[in-house]
């Protein structure tokens, strides 16, 4: 694929459903703020498509991949953010569109296989993203710091999502510093449930030493 590919895409627009042309570096670009990409980025994602598998959903397939991969320096995304952010957008896209996409890419062998960092690696990758969605000052971003180490040397992230362990310490040390954030807040910037946040805070409340939040 390459970057004047032109695709029509069913697009909500005041409450109507419209068809509209756009080139493929037309698409990414205007998703760039969203996922923090430069142009550099932007051509890499659209060169990674073989021309065989050229459509807009395989376009937005590698989007989400290029945020998951090793080489990626952006933060990671959950398929349930990616499609809220595209929805917001008035693109009209659902989870299974997007992880068809996705499988179709990855069986290629299109991206380096996703490897896991620690949840502290990754916690300074999603910082910018976590800054501007929930507006934490450096207090609640060192407190979360402070747990997610200590998660780590009681083990207690093993096994776990590295990312709903991230939103859950967040979660608590808003609470902690007296900058509440609510668990729908929380939950929808993370791409993850309320029913995780919760369970996740118990936890590291518990085995932790810290106090129960509500």
């Amino acid at each position: 694929m390459d970057a004047e590919s032109t695709f029509v895409i069913p697009r909500e627009r005041g409450g109507q459903v419209i068809l509209e042309k756009m080139t493929a570096k037309e698409m990414i670009g205007e998703l760039a703020e969203d996922f923090f990409l430069n142009q550099n980025d932007i051509e890499y994602i659209i060169s990674k498509i073989p021309k065989a598998l050229s459509s807009w959903q395989n376009l937005l397939g590698s989007l989400i991949l290029f945020t998951r991969c090793q080489s990626s320096k952006v933060p990671p995304v959950s398929y349930k953010l990616f499609c809220q952010k595209l929805k917001a957008k008035g693109y009209i896209v659902n989870l299974k569109t997007i992880s068809r996409a996705a499988i179709r890419l990855k069986k290629r062998g299109i991206y380096p296989i996703y490897c896991p960092v620690s949840t502290i690696s990754l916690f300074e990758t999603y910082l910018p993203f976590i800054k501007r969605e929930l507006e934490l000052d450096d207090e609640v971003i060192e407190e979360t710091k402070k747990i997610l180490q200590a998660a780590r040397e009681k083990d207690i992230d093993i096994g776990k999502n590295p990312v709903s362990l991230i939103f859950s310490a967040l979660y608590i040390s808003a609470i902690l510093c007296g900058k509440h954030r609510t668990q729908p807040e929380v939950a929808r910037v993370g791409g993850i449930s309320e029913v995780t946040i919760r369970k996740n805070y118990k936890e590291l409340a518990e085995k932790l030493g810290l106090p129960r939040v509500v």
